[in-house]
C-alpha cells in the first residue's frame, strides 16, 4: 500500500517544500497539496487562499501578485510554486496528489500537471461535476473524486473516474472491488492501516507518513513471521555488540549466512546510518553497525538485501 503525505508532514510547515521533503525522507511514496493561484496568474500550493492562519497576516493570496506573495513566510518558508513541487516529486520519483481548491483554477492547473508529462501525478477534488466535464480536455491526466461522504452509487462514481478518495471512515468492504483506484484520507491510526490492508487499497493519505510506514512494516513483518529469512536477521545481531538506550540505539549484525548485497537499511521508513555506509557488499563473517533514533514501541527495521528480499522486523526485538 503506498504512503501519500497530507500537505507533506505535520512536523514542518504545511505545504511547503520543507514539508514535502521531510515526508520523502521518510519514505513516503509520495504527496499530497493544495492549489490557489495568485492574481497575476501563478499557480501556488497553499490549503487556504488567505494566509492569516499560517502567519498571523490578512493576506489574501488571490488578490495578490506573485511577486507580493514571496515577501510572506510561514516560519521560514515561502509558499512554493505548483510546478517547482512537481519538478522536485519527478526528480525523486514520487507521487503526487495535486487538490484543486476552486474550480475556477482548473485549466492553469491541469495545464501545469500536463505540462510534465508523468503518470504520478493526478488531479483530485471535491468540485465533480468540473473534473468529469472538464478532464475531456486533458486526456493524459488521471482525476479523482474527493468526498466524505457514502455515494449513492458507487459504481457511477468509479465509471466516471480514475480514481476514487473517499474519507477513511466511509470506506466500507464495497471498496474492495475498487481498491486498486481508492485513496482514502486521512489515514492516522493503526487500526485504519490495518483495515485498508485487508481489502487491498492502493494507497492512503497520512499526517504521520512515518508512523503509517511503521505499521505497514510491522503488519508485513507479522503476516510473514514464519520466513526463515528473518530468524537469520535476528541471528545475525552481536548482543555484546548492541544496546538501546532511550530512544536510541546501536545494533551490530555480523554475516553468518552467505555473501550478501545491502540495499538500504531504515526504520519506519526513514534510511538509517551505517557503517560501513549502504548499499555495501556483506561478507560472511563481515560485521554492519546500525545507529538508530527515534525508536518508538512500534518502530520496525527493514532491511533490503539484494539476494532475499525487505526484511521487517520489530526494533525491540533485536535487543533481547
Amino acid at each position: 500500500m503506498k504512503v501519500l503525505g497530507h500537505r507533506g508532514c505535520i512536523y514542518e510547515p504545511e505545504n511547503t517544500i520543507r514539508s514535502f521533503k521531510r515526508a520523502f525522507d521518510f519514505g513516503a511514496d509520495g504527496v499530497e497539496l493544495d492549489t490557489q493561484v495568485t492574481s497575476d496568474g501563478f499557480v501556488v500550493v497553499s490549503h487556504d487562499e488567505n494566509l492569516i492562519r499560517l502567519t498571523g497576516d490578512d493576506f489574501s493570496i488571490r488578490s495578490h501578485s506573485y511577486s507580493e506573495l514571496l515577501l510572506q513566510r510561514i516560519e521560514g518558508e515561502t509558499v512554493p510554486l505548483l510546478a517547482d513541487v512537481l519538478a522536485l516529486a519527478k526528480e525523486e520519483g514520487k507521487l503526487v496528489d495535486v487538490e484543486l481548491k476552486n474550480p475556477s483554477d482548473f485549466i492553469r492547473v491541469a495545464k501545469v500537471v500536463e505540462g510534465f508529462n508523468y503518470e504520478g501525478f493526478f488531479i483530485s477534488s471535491f468540485f465533480h461535476k468540473c473534473l468529469f466535464e472538464g478532464k475531456s480536455s486533458f486526456p493524459k491526466i488521471k482525476f479523482g473524486y474527493l468526498y466524505a461522504h457514502e455515494p449513492r452509487d458507487l459504481v457511477v462514481y468509479a465509471s466516471e473516474i480514475d480514481i476514487l478518495k473517499p474519507e477513511v471512515e466511509y470506506v466500507t468492504e464495497n471498496y474492495r472491488k475498487y481498491a486498486s483506484v481508492t485513496i482514502p484520507w486521512t489515514v492516522n491510526e493503526k487500526p485504519d492501516v490495518k483495515r485498508l490492508l485487508d481489502l487491498g487499497i492502493f494507497a492512503v493519505i497520512t499526517d504521520v507518513a512515518d508512523k503509517v510506514l511503521g505499521y505497514i512494516a510491522q503488519k508485513d513483518n507479522d503476516d510473514r513471521n514464519d520466513s526463515p529469512f528473518v530468524d537469520y536477521l535476528l541471528k545475525a545481531v552481536v548482543q555484546g555488540e548492541s544496546h538501546v538506550s532511550g530512544d536510541r540505539a546501536t545494533l551490530t549484525l555480523q554475516n553468518k549466512f552467505m555473501p550478501l548485497h545491502l540495499e538500504r537499511i531504515s526504520m519506519d521508513g526513514k534510511s538509517a546510518n551505517s557503517s560501513p555506509a549502504v548499499p555495501a557488499y556483506w561478507k560472511v563473517g563481515d560485521k554492519i553497525v546500525i545507529e538508530l533514533q527515534g525508536i518508538t514501541n512500534s518502530s520496525t527495521i527493514s532491511v533490503d538485501i539484494r539476494e532475499v528480499g525487505s526484511l521487517q522486523v520489530a526494533v525491540l526485538k533485536l535487543f533481547v
